[in-house]
């Protein structure tokens, strides 16, 4: 199937297309100590292969995955722990555009990361007890495929836009902490009612941490007839912490 109009045929583009799509997976679970401990895994992988204008090969790779134990501690009190994974593999992500950017600008992207939970919950005759925490680890990093080869990026702006020599280095990671614990109780028969008591703490605590950095602290730009510029630029390191407490109680 031809998808590509002639004009740009004739710049030397190819037609867009999906390389391939392939999709693997696999799960398994089962008890560890009848009616006491239970576990379960899954893991799978989107392997996906684009295909450019520029006639390059854009490769994805998503995978994903779990685990979690189930224990059931006492005949009121059971309690679980649980990890999700997350990973995004991009092999050759751009910034402007194939057409726009030289192979070697391209960057490869891995992240971001995983979510860690614990709970534990119990019934003690009208009161519900549960206690949480979750830890979750973001953010990805996109590394050029030229870093640390010494050379500038170079912006040139005619005849035609394109990039070359080099690229950013970038990096984030956005990780959070969130501790809780709630409980309800159900009181029968006072004040003329039938009440539910509902009470809890809660904390949160999340960074943002980012990075950028070029190659040189410059770029090159290039206008054309001749006129060459360098522009200097500062690597930058930005951290944001942020926590919050709380508390609630209601009774319906």
């Amino acid at each position: 199937m031809k998808n590509i109009p002639s004009e740009l045929e004739e710049k030397g583009y190819k037609g867009a297309g999906v390389g391939k799509i392939y999709l693997y997976g696999a799960n398994f679970g089962g008890p560890i100590v009848k009616d006491k401990a239970w576990f379960y895994l899954a893991w799978g992988i989107q392997d996906i292969d684009s295909i450019t204008l520029a006639g390059t090969h854009d490769k994805t790779w998503l995978e994903s995955g779990y685990a979690k134990l189930n224990f059931q501690l006492t005949s009121n009190i059971r309690a679980e722990a649980f990890y999700e994974y997350d990973n995004k593999l991009k092999w050759g992500r751009t910034w402007f555009g194939p057409t726009y950017q030289a192979p070697e600008t391209l960057w490869d992207q891995e992240g971001p990361g995983g979510m860690y939970k614990g709970e534990i919950e119990g019934v003690f005759g009208n009161l519900l007890l549960i206690a949480k925490a979750i830890y979750m680890d973001g953010g990805f990093s996109l590394t050029p495929r030229n870093w640390g080869s010494g050379e500038y990026m170079r912006w040139q702006f005619y005849p035609t836009f394109y990039v070359s020599g080099n690229c950013e280095l970038y990096g984030t990671d956005r990780n959070q902490l969130n501790v809780t614990a709630y409980g309800t109780y159900f009181a029968e028969n006072i004040l003329g009612g039938d009440h539910e008591i509902k009470f809890g703490v809660d904390y949160i605590y999340a960074t943002t941490t980012t990075y950028d950095l070029v190659e040189n602290n410059a770029y090159i730009a290039d206008w054309g007839f001749g006129w060459i510029e360098a522009w200097v630029v500062r690597d930058y390191y930005i951290n944001y912490p942020f926590d919050r407490y709380s508390a609630f109680f209601k009774d319906t």
